[in-house]
C-alpha cells in the first residue's frame, strides 16, 4: 500500500499532476465533466485499493465497514 501511495503522489507531484489537480478542481462545479473525467480513467485505480482493503478485512487488520467509505 505504502508503494502504492508513493507512486500516486510521484505522480500528482509533476507537470502532469498540476493539470490533473487544475482538471479535478474544475470538476467541482461542473458535474458532466466529472462524469467525462471518470469515463475516460475507468476505475483510476480504484479496483487495486478495493483488492488491498479486502485482504486487510480477510487478515482483521480493517474493519469491513471501511468499504463504505470507499463505495
Amino acid at each position: 500500500m505504502l508503494a502504492l501511495v508513493r507512486r500516486a503522489n510521484s505522480g500528482l507531484d509533476s507537470p502532469g499532476g498540476d493539470v490533473l489537480r487544475g482538471l479535478l478542481s474544475s470538476t467541482a462545479d461542473d458535474p458532466e465533466l466529472l462524469a467525462q473525467m471518470q469515463e475516460v480513467t475507468n476505475d483510476s485505480g480504484l479496483s487495486v485499493w478495493l483488492t488491498i482493503l479486502g485482504r486487510a478485512i480477510a487478515r482483521g487488520q480493517a474493519l469491513p465497514e471501511a468499504l463504505q467509505c470507499v463505495a
